[in-house]
């Protein structure tokens, strides 16, 4: 156990303070405990830890209790006082003040009833042997108890197995949902756990969600790093006038027309027809001579020329340079697309308009092919007008263009009306990227073959809570049987002469006995303690301490406690008993609790599960030594308290185990004394030091110096004790007299104490010892387990 904090207990930790030697190992309590203190060193605040769990509730004015047990049927707290599966029974004043208030309030007090099973119905008797036999016992292995015990056992363990592998599974899902979905930037968030993880993959698995392809995850990160963008307010607009020029310059091209009298030379060249044609415009009327040769011109020139440059020629001549002029305009004019960069695109739009985009200059480049394929026509039956050409074929595709440009303005719109919808965009995001992950995470555990291992261990866990709920139920069924037949037996005056045959076996004591007498206020029977024939009042503090005793072990039988495997701790049961009632509390303990019983098969059996004894007294720890109790099984501990310090627990010294007399007590702590204490070590033996010596002294040196001459004998010991070291004599008497009485000193009191002083007198002890008698002071050293 470990005490935070319980009247005089506080900061008591087990594992520090219980530890043997010289192996420095951890020791438990074991099945039989016999502790020794002093009074008011902690005895009775430790039985009040067993009584809390005892009654479930932590005693009067302890508020503030903190402590831990931790046992073989699980571990306990101060806050977990009720509903636990051990059956504790503790004997100390609070159980006297209980149950036997008469004792100490002869007014208003009374005596708690009890029953014990009657003797007279043999027949129920066998009958609750029988059941009793067929409810067994967990430590024989059989009968109901065991049954239930062992179908407890496996559905433990096959509910452990289900919980192991569901939480396995939990764990698994759990640090997949912390450590990298919940700190992924880009789609965790803090309130990511193990439930959200589940919902997921159960979306995941229904919807059979595929793991993102590098493409669409890093579209939806740069989905999540967008921010709005400004509205795109331009849109494509298709307005083809193909078909208008076409027609229009068709019979440009394709006429033919003829000369008035050709000139056969133009008609062969067509190149010369046109120099010819451009250079009228030079020299007609402005020359007389060839710019170009210095020749005077003919005069016939101008005639002949006009003759085979007709006003048909000039006509179309003139229309086609009309034609061409639109074609030209319309190149230059067209504006289809209107200039939008990629840059004004969400990155999620940008593929789309980029296609949108060649698509729609793939049909613009069409369309201003074909017009520039026209314009060329045109401007080679310009070059040469008698000849007819041939109007070019059209690559042009109008249907197309209108879907490209549909097309651009579509991803245009869906562009602007990404903005209205971003914040939802960027969710949906999120959210495919984090069901992308857990499908990705799918991949590397086999979810469906761990669910279906669980599901298979949940069904057997359920089939072994069945079979240990149905032996539970048998279990539970014959110790019902056995309650109602203990029921019709139950006879409480059975109790008093239960109490009654204590009293006079084992302490020969007639004078006082408890009777069951008819109770007119309850319709009962009330407990009440007779001397004669007359109620008896003034008991004596021993005769009280006597009746408190065989009561609580009488008590041992009654319904409720017999049969049980009890938890039993006896608090100081002698604390006002002479010695002759010493051995005989001893052997009641003995013969009706510590004494094994043969079993069939030849084992023994013990009485109690667990059984605690503190005692104050030496001469009782002497008999506690003789109980007998199970091999290795037995273990001894000193409760300690010094000054204003809080109580402590500790395994006993070995030489209060092996001699148990205070003279090797009170030796030890003369040598503790006389040690050098580590830093931050235990100084309280210091504060115990003068009343030590006082009380060795009077022991040791009476026996070695039995005949006095002066008045203050004790003085004349000490000091022919250190003959010839008369300084270390005063000293010695001047300590022991100071440290162990106070009322003369007060001063003395409210100093610090003067420990170099004390080790150097300690020490000086020991060596006069040694000296004057060797064999003794290696047999004391040896008593308290010190090699010489």
């Amino acid at each position: 156990m470990d005490i935070t904090q319980f009247g005089s207990f506080s900061g008591f930790q087990w594992r520090n303070a219980i530890r043997d030697a010289p192996g420095n190992n951890v020791q438990d309590f074991k099945k039989l405990n016999i502790i020794y203190g002093r009074n008011y060193s902690g005895k009775t605040t430790l039985s009040r830890v067993f009584r809390s769990l005892e009654k479930g509730e932590i005693p009067w004015r302890h508020d503030g209790a903190s402590f831990a047990v931790r046992g073989e049927q699980g571990d306990l707290n101060h806050q977990q006082l009720t509903g636990h599966a051990y059956d504790i029974r503790v004997y100390n004043r609070d159980f006297v003040a209980e149950n036997l208030s008469f004792l100490t309030d002869q007014r208003g007090g009374n005596i708690q009833t009890f029953a014990i099973v009657g003797g007279e119905n043999n027949a129920l008797a066998e009958r609750i042997a029988a059941l009793q036999t067929s409810l067994g016992s967990v430590e024989e292995k059989r009968g109901a108890r065991y049954d239930a015990a062992q179908a407890a056992e496996m559905h433990a363990k096959a509910n452990k197995r289900f919980s192991d592998a569901r939480e396995g599974l939990d764990e698994v899902l759990r640090r997949q949902a912390n450590d990298v979905i919940k700190k992924d930037r880009a789609f965790g968030h803090a309130g990511y756990n193990i439930d959200s993880i589940k919902a997921d993959i159960a979306f995941v698995t229904s919807n059979k969600v595929d793991v993102l392809t590098e493409a669409d995850r890093s579209n939806y990160v740069a989905l999540l790093k967008e921010e709005a963008l400004p509205e795109i307010r331009d849109a494509a607009v298709f307005k083809s006038k193909l078909d208008t020029l076409f027609d229009e310059a068709k019979p440009l091209i394709v006429t033919a027309i003829e000369p008035t009298k050709p000139l056969q030379d133009l008609l062969d060249d067509a190149a010369l027809e046109s120099w010819a044609r451009q250079g009228i415009g030079h020299h007609k009327g402005k020359r007389e001579d060839c710019a170009f040769c210095r020749q005077k011109l003919p005069a016939d020139l101008w005639q002949k020329l006009a003759e085979h440059f007709n006003q048909a020629s000039e006509t179309l001549g003139a229309a086609i340079d009309a034609c061409a002029e639109k074609i030209h305009v319309e190149l230059r004019d067209m504006a289809w697309m209107p200039v939008i960069e990629v840059s004004q695109f969400y990155a999620s739009e940008r593929l789309a308009f980029e296609t949108a985009k060649a698509l729609l200059a793939k049909a613009i480049n069409s369309y201003r092919t074909d017009l520039q394929k026209l314009a060329e026509a045109l401007a080679n039956r310009r070059a040469s007008l008698f000849r007819i050409g041939r109007l070019p074929l059209r690559d042009f595709d109008a249907a197309a263009a209108v879907v490209a440009t549909e097309s651009f303005n579509a991803v245009v719109a869906a562009n602007n009306g990404r903005s209205a919808t971003l914040n939802k965009d960027k969710d949906a995001a999120r959210l495919a990227l984090r069901r992308g992950k857990v499908a990705e995470f799918l991949l590397t555990v086999d979810l469906p073959g761990k669910e279906a291992s669980i599901v298979q261990l949940r069904e057997k866990a359920g089939e072994a809570k069945a079979a240990a709920d149905a032996a539970r139920q048998a279990e539970h069924v014959i110790e019902q049987e056995i309650k109602q037949l203990e029921a019709q037996q139950k006879d409480e005056r059975k109790g008093a002469e239960r109490v009654n045959t204590l009293l006079n076996h084992y302490f020969g004591h007639g004078g006082v006995r408890l009777e069951a007498v008819d109770d007119a206020a309850s319709a009962g029977v009330k407990f009440q303690i007779m001397r004669g024939n007359q109620p008896a009042f003034n008991l004596s503090e021993g005769e009280g301490s006597l009746i408190a005793f065989c009561y609580f072990m009488a008590k041992l039988d009654a319904l409720g406690s017999r049969g049980k495997e009890l938890i039993v701790y006896i608090d100081d049961p002698i604390s006002s008993l002479d010695s002759n009632h010493v051995f005989f509390v001893y052997s009641v303990i003995e013969q009706l609790l510590c004494a094994p019983r043969k079993r069939a098969d030849g084992t023994e059996a013990y009485r109690y599960k667990q059984l605690f004894v503190s005692t104050h007294n030496l001469d009782f720890l002497k008999y506690l030594k003789r109980l007998s109790g199970p091999s290795n099984q037995v273990q001894h501990f000193v409760v300690e308290r010094h000054g204003d310090a809080p109580s402590r627990l500790s395994l006993m010294p070995a030489y209060l185990k092996k001699y148990v007399t205070e003279f090797n007590y009170l030796f030890h702590q003369i040598y503790r004394c006389s040690l050098q204490v580590p830093q931050g070590g235990d100084h309280d033996h210091f504060f115990s030091f003068g009343n030590n010596l006082r009380k060795f002294f009077e022991a040791y040196l009476y026996f070695k110096y039995p005949h006095g001459t002066g008045r203050d004998t004790a003085t004349e010991r000490v000091m022919r004790f250190f003959e010839g070291d008369e300084m270390a004599g005063k000293i010695a008497t001047r300590l022991s007299n100071e440290l162990s009485h106070l009322e003369e000193s007060l001063d003395r009191g409210m100093s610090p104490i003067d420990i170099p002083e004390i080790q150097k007198i300690a020490a000086h002890v020991l060596a006069k010892i040694k000296k004057a008698d060797p064999d003794q002071y290696e047999s004391l050293m040896a008593s308290i387990g010190v090699a010489t």
